[in-house]
């Protein structure tokens, strides 16, 4: 399952899906944002983000699930 697809399924903004993963600032759904691939820019979570995501979302979105979505978006 990819991140945007664990977001759409549990019908939660990028705002507050950034707030569950415990990112503050101005606007947490900017990062989740780049994370789900549907900005235009796209990045790759750092480690520890990665480990929270796999904390959040039980293992519902994978390491393999991230890269896969990553690299296939990238190429």
């Amino acid at each position: 399952m990819t991140l945007e697809e664990y977001r759409k399924d549990k019908k939660l903004s990028y705002y507050v899906f950034g707030q569950m993963l415990g990112l503050n600032g101005q606007n947490p759904g900017t990062s989740v944002n780049r994370w789900c691939l549907t900005a235009k820019v796209k990045r790759f979570p750092d480690p520890e983000m990665v480990q929270k995501i796999l904390k959040v979302t039980e293992n519902k979105v994978t390491i393999k699930d991230l890269y896969d979505s990553w690299w296939n978006k990238k190429v």
